[in-house]
């Protein structure tokens, strides 16, 4: 079966920004969590947190959830400290509370979410 959806991450400071792109299947988070933890590893820091941004697209069967939680659980066991989460829509909203553990928090609003991260963080630039 051929891969479905698309992550693109980046560093912005101490925070990992993480843009998630369309629907995924079980082959899609298999082939991008390596490429992620390569890169969270690679940047050597011991601390950061997470921008999460999710198109309105962005979703998954219940397995491909199961392995998304996972990879939350691996953030926080690799340093991530504090995780936003913006989603497009309500369902997304509910979907991703579940995984979620009591240091993230979701958002409708890219820059409420950014708002938030800075109350904790070195701030971030928002796009103009």
């Amino acid at each position: 079966m051929n891969r479905h959806g698309e992550i693109l991450f980046t560093w912005e400071n101490d925070i990992l920004i993480v843009q998630v792109i369309g629907a995924f299947n079980e082959q899609g988070i298999e082939y991008y969590v390596p490429l992620m933890r390569k890169y969270v590893l690679n940047r050597a820091v011991d601390k950061w947190s997470r921008l999460e941004l999710w198109d309105d697209e962005a979703l998954g069967c219940p397995q491909t959830l199961a392995l998304v939680k996972s990879v939350y659980e691996w953030y926080e066991l690799n340093g991530c400290i504090l995780s936003a989460v913006v989603v497009s829509n309500s369902i997304q909203a509910q979907v991703i509370r579940g995984m979620l553990k009591s240091d993230a928090k979701t958002f409708l609003v890219k820059t409420e979410a950014i708002e938030w991260l800075n109350t904790h963080n070195k701030p971030f630039k928002q796009d103009k």
